[in-house]
């Protein structure tokens, strides 16, 4: 009785706006954030000794809350744009809540780093692009899709810089920009290979992109490990990750669809373990 009241609260709470629904949403949201923290805590993102400053606890308090109420705002209007008209009162209480800590604490952040300013023209057109395909009520769309993937990678190099008050983007080691681009070349390819998985697996394109993607990314990856700019576990594990953006849609055809949870539960585990590389090359 009590875990069916809690599943009931659960369902209620997501049809209000206040949680997402989208389970894979989440490592994209904290991993990239997490991995560019630690490498903050590590110095190994400052190209010169004086950005080379401690964590700011305050910026590593408000920085995490203003993205992750952001990200909670974000699906609460996305909920918004899919209820019907007279149900769509339900979910104004998690926006604006949502809404309200996220501004609160973006100008707390923004106050005591300023120089984060200087990602608004990378984040403002991937956060028009999103709104708007949210808007018209396509959230799953390709553009959707790639637009949010980016803007959550990115904040790797954004909480790097940002837990420690950096002043500029353009004074870090080439380190920090490898980290985004492998972990973001990842959570980009997530978006091909799931939709051939799942919602598109009668549509061969899709499966196209994907391994076309993870191959393109493979030997780039590989051809960096040769030349010592990339750790050889991560390059082993790209390897692994291109092989099954290949291999399950095939597996699929033969025997059957695979249950999404098992998919997502993979996406998960490779994604820990991608980021734990990147922290510990």
């Amino acid at each position: 009785m009590a875990h069916s009241r809690g599943k009931r609260r659960l369902r209620t709470l997501v049809r209000n706006g206040w949680i997402s629904d989208q389970h894979g949403a989440w490592p994209m949201v904290i991993l990239p954030a997490f991995v560019g923290a630690q490498l903050a805590h590590r110095g190994s993102i400052a190209a010169t000794a004086d950005t080379l400053a401690v964590i700011d606890p305050v910026l590593a308090t408000s920085l995490p809350i203003t993205w992750l109420t952001g990200f909670l705002c974000f699906t609460a209007i996305e909920r918004w744009a899919l209820t019907p008209k007279k149900r769509r009162p339900s979910c104004l209480p998690a926006i604006i809540t949502w809404g309200t800590i996220a501004t609160t604490t973006g100008l707390i952040t923004v106050i005591r780093s300023p120089m984060l300013l200087l990602w608004t023209p990378v984040f403002l057109p991937l956060f028009v692009a999103a709104l708007w395909e949210v808007l018209h009520r396509r959230p799953r769309s390709p553009l959707a899709r790639l637009t949010t993937v980016t803007a959550a990678s990115l904040m790797l190099p954004v909480f790097a810089l940002g837990v420690v008050g950096a002043p500029s983007p353009l004074r870090t080691t080439p380190e920090l920009w490898r980290a985004t681009a492998i972990l973001g070349s990842y959570f980009v390819g997530t978006v091909p290979f799931v939709r051939s998985m799942i919602r598109a697996r009668s549509d061969h394109r899709w499966e196209h992109a994907s391994v076309l993607w993870h191959l393109t990314s493979a030997v780039l990856i590989l051809l960096a490990t040769i030349w010592g700019a990339v750790s050889w576990p991560i390059g082993v594990l790209w390897v692994i990750i291109a092989c099954r953006a290949w291999a399950f849609p095939r597996w699929q055809r033969a025997h059957g669809p695979v249950k999404p949870i098992i998919i997502g539960m993979l996406e998960i585990v490779l994604s820990i373990v991608l980021s734990a590389l990147i922290i510990l090359a």
